[in-house]
């Protein structure tokens, strides 16, 4: 590895470290209680440092919510590669990624919903410039056309569908972060409450 390549994965880790950190005391503490300076004392560097990666907090925040959508565009497009032919199980499967990713990333997940960044913005969702988060809408927008195109679910609006769809997930996601109760059967009950989504949407 060359001196200019270890330097770019070093640069690439610290701004992984500061979006990490930086998440996780929104998390604990909320958005108001973030500073660079607190920031910069948990990583052991100067906020001169942090701001070399993001100009303030908002920017820090921004980029918090762009990489977890990030990957889980990553994990969409798995999920359509695998199962090309298969429309239903591409959207039952990206419904499911979507609930695992918060569940397996719970101070991430309580960020996410904080922005003044909107889901419900008239966007184009072929523009690869648009916000990694209506990405990622899109592409669950995407399924459920596919699936009307092949007849395997009721023809209906796909905004609507995708966003009762996306409400019906977030608030199991949700649930599971509270942890009111126990829930020794996750993955059963997440299979099941899939399931009943996609046959209510069955043709």
């Amino acid at each position: 590895m060359t001196i200019s390549e270890r330097k770019k994965r070093e640069k690439k880790q610290l701004r992984q470290k500061i979006l990490t950190t930086a998440a996780q005391i929104i998390a604990k503490e909320g958005y108001q209680n973030l500073s660079m300076r607190k920031l910069a004392d948990i990583i052991e560097y100067s906020p001169t440092t942090i701001y070399h990666y993001f100009k303030d907090k908002a920017d820090l925040l921004l980029n918090i919510r762009e990489d977890v959508f990030e990957r889980l565009i990553v994990i969409f497009e798995e999920i359509r590669a695998k199962h090309e032919e298969q429309p239903l199980i591409v959207l039952k499967e990206m419904l499911r990624a979507y609930i695992m990713v918060g569940v397996e990333n719970p101070y991430l997940y309580k960020v996410l919903f904080l922005s003044e960044l909107s889901l419900d913005q008239e966007v184009n969702f072929g523009n690869e410039d648009m916000p990694k988060s209506q990405q990622a809408f899109g592409l669950l927008f995407e399924a459920i056309g596919k699936c009307i195109s092949a007849g395997v679910i009721a023809e209906a609006d796909n905004y609507t569908t995708a966003k009762s769809l996306f409400a019906s997930i977030h608030g199991m996601t949700d649930l599971m972060l509270l942890q009111i109760e126990p829930w020794p059967n996750r993955e059963e009950i997440i299979d099941r409450l899939l399931s009943l989504l996609i046959n209510g949407l069955r043709s």
